[in-house]
C-alpha cells in the first residue's frame, strides 16, 4: 500500500447527524446527495478513471466548505493538496506538488477567466510535469487523484470545449442559513459533530460500489 487514510474501521460507524446536515444544505435534493456521496467514494477508491471532476458553485455560507473540509478530513491533510486555477495553469512547478495524492482542492476559480489546459490533462490522465523548483529531474508523471473545485460563480474558462464541459460535474449549494439556523447549528455541536461521524461517513460512501459510482 501507497497511502492509507487517518482513521480505524469501525464497521459499526454511523453519521446520523452528518445526513440530517447534507440534506439540508441540499435542500434535500436527492441528485445532489448522491453525487456527493459517489465523490467521497471515488476519492477514496481512487477514481481518476472517471476523468470527471465536481464542481461546487453557489453564495458564500451555504455549506461548499463545509463539504471540502470534511472530504479533507477523511482523505488526511498528507494526501491532499490545495491551489487555483492561476497557479495550476501558470507555475511550471505547481503539478509536481500533486504527485501521490489524492485529491486536488481548486478554489476560487470563478475568479481565473484563462485557459485550463493543465486541469483537462489532470482530469485526462495526461503526462504533467514532475518538476521541482532546485532539483535537478524530470520527467512526467499521471495524476491518478480526484479533482474537486469551489466557486462562488459559474467556472469561467476561455477554452471551455465539449470534452472539458463533459467532465464537470456541477453541484450547486442555493439554501443560505439564516442567523437562527446558524445559532441552532451551533448549538447542536457545529461542524465538530459532523467531525465526529467521519468513521461513519466513510462506510456511507463505500456502500456505493464501484458500479454505483461510475453510474452516478
Amino acid at each position: 500500500f501507497a497511502w492509507c487514510i487517518p482513521h480505524a474501521y469501525r464497521a459499526d460507524g454511523q453519521c446520523p447527524a452528518f445526513l440530517v446536515w447534507i440534506r439540508h444544505a441540499t435542500d434535500g435534493d436527492e441528485g445532489k446527495i448522491l453525487m456527493l456521496r459517489a465523490f467521497i467514494a471515488a476519492a477514496l477508491t481512487g477514481r481518476a478513471d472517471l476523468q470527471k471532476f465536481v464542481y461546487l458553485t453557489g453564495p458564500g455560507g451555504t455549506g461548499k466548505s463545509t463539504y471540502m473540509r470534511i472530504l479533507t478530513a477523511i482523505l488526511g491533510d498528507g494526501n491532499i493538496e490545495a491551489t487555483d486555477l492561476k497557479n495550476l495553469e501558470q507555475n511550471r512547478f505547481e503539478t509536481a506538488r500533486f504527485y501521490g495524492k489524492r485529491l486536488a482542492i481548486i478554489t476560487d476559480s470563478d475568479k481565473y477567466g484563462g485557459s485550463v489546459n493543465v486541469l483537462k490533462a489532470m482530469t485526462g490522465q495526461d503526462p504533467l510535469r514532475n518538476e521541482r523548483k532546485n532539483v535537478q529531474q524530470g520527467g512526467t508523471f499521471i495524476y491518478d487523484g480526484m479533482v474537486l473545485i469551489a466557486g462562488n460563480e459559474c467556472l469561467q474558462v476561455t477554452d471551455y470545449t465539449s470534452g472539458f464541459g463533459r467532465r464537470q460535474l456541477v453541484v450547486e449549494f442555493n439554501r443560505v442559513n439564516t442567523e437562527a439556523e446558524k445559532r441552532a447549528f451551533s448549538q447542536q455541536g457545529g461542524e465538530a459533530q459532523l467531525h465526529a461521524e467521519i468513521v461513519g461517513i466513510i462506510n456511507w460512501a463505500l456502500e456505493l460500489d464501484r458500479e454505483q459510482v461510475e453510474a452516478i
